[in-house]
């Protein structure tokens, strides 16, 4: 995956799929999803602190679209938006590098439109995309982090077959979170 030209990707649902960030065509979405108090609620699900969420623009959406774009052809991250009912209602992505909290390859995922969430979509992305990644790839462990307090993640990130790895930790900004870990089965 490193450099390389990220696949899109056709799920079980008829109008799902997850392709490529365009952030001409993102971004207005993502603004969307930031926006009044329910962007702030979704922004604290994603474990932002209160401190680190500033308000939005067509701009800087535009511009952290186009760093998923630029960290992809570094190989650093792979990011798939997903697109549903042609809409764009989230993005699920693929750290590659390792971080202060959390081994790579590190999956994370966001249903930005509140309407659209337990619905299982996000069920049905994360097991495409980790389909694609043990198909495609050497990696036999996935990775990720989530917000403890986000119960709806910690089911499905369960469901998933995903595993509590250590004792839940504070980050630097005083947020509690939990790693979790799974093998290719």
């Amino acid at each position: 995956m490193n450099g390389k030209k990220i696949p899109n990707l056709p799920t079980k649902l008829p109008n799902l799929a997850l392709i490529a960030p365009d952030p001409d065509r993102d971004a207005p979405y993502a603004v969307q999803w930031f926006t009044g108090d329910e962007g702030i609620h979704t922004l604290r699900l994603m474990g932002n602190s209160d401190d680190e969420i500033l308000p939005t623009s067509l701009k800087k959406e535009t511009a952290t679209l186009q760093n998923f774009v630029d960290k992809s052809e570094q190989g650093k991250q792979v990011t798939w938006m997903i697109r549903y009912d042609e809409k764009t209602i989230g993005a699920i992505w693929v750290i590659l590098e390792d971080t202060d909290f959390l081994q790579s390859p590190a999956v994370h995922l966001m249903i930005g439109d509140s309407s659209e969430r337990a619905k299982g979509i996000g069920s049905t992305c994360l097991d495409t995309v980790l389909r694609y990644l043990y198909c495609s790839t050497a990696y036999p462990t996935i990775f990720t982090r989530h917000l403890v307090s986000n119960e709806p993640v910690t089911i499905l990130l369960t469901k998933a077959g995903f595993k509590r790895a250590g004792k839940p930790y504070v980050d630097t900004n005083g947020l509690m979170f939990a790693n979790m870990n799974r093998a290719n089965d």
